[in-house]
């Protein structure tokens, strides 16, 4: 739904008995849930900070590239200045012997080729925080690897990459949908899961 559909549906509601959409994925939802605010400022604050999480959710997801996810988040868009602090740190996850973000996702790569029915097998989310707040690299690490757990995911080799280039402090996990049995992990699991 555009910003401007979502605006003229929650228009026809009172104010006071709008709020936001509930994050999480549209086809697990059946309908919106509010709570009651006082006033259309906050609403209207409210609803776009939504509208923005959902657009944020839409570079997340599916992709058919490891190389070109992987190189973006290391240096940002090409021929743009990349940021100085934009990579804090990188971990991995089930690709042993591995401490090189453009390595791993060959490595990702060749082993998502043997299993050449799965069109797409990168899937990509991120985890961030609000400005204020702060995790060491061990709590974004226990974090990741409980949502990935959550997921079905745990088995699958993955990528973390922390980025230092904003004011929210933020962590994008690339992961291999494809399983060393083979199969490829369902999108149908994901963040309705964590």
């Amino acid at each position: 739904m555009s910003e401007s559909a979502a605006l003229a549906r929650c228009r026809k509601l009172p104010a006071e008995a709008i709020i936001a959409y509930q994050d999480v994925p549209r086809r697990r939802q059946e309908a919106p849930i509010f709570r009651s605010v006082s006033s259309d400022t906050t609403y209207l604050c409210e609803l776009r900070r939504q509208l923005l999480l959902r657009g944020r959710r839409q570079r997340s997801g599916l992709g058919s590239e490891f190389g070109s996810l992987v190189r973006y988040l290391k240096h940002g868009k090409e021929g743009g200045t990349p940021h100085p602090g934009r990579v804090a740190w990188v971990s991995y996850r089930n690709l042993d012997g591995i401490n090189d973000p453009t390595l791993a996702a060959r490595l990702m790569r060749a082993h998502a080729e043997e299993s050449p029915r799965v069109e797409r097998p990168v899937y990509h989310f991120g985890l961030s925080l609000s400005p204020a707040e702060h995790l060491e690299p061990a709590q974004w690490n226990a974090a990741v690897d409980r949502v990935l757990a959550r997921m079905g995911l745990a088995e699958h080799q993955a990528l973390v990459m922390a980025h230092g280039d904003t004011d929210r402090e933020h962590v994008h996990v690339v992961v291999n949908r494809v399983h060393e049995d083979g199969r490829a992990w369902e999108t149908r699991q994901d963040m309705v899961e964590v």
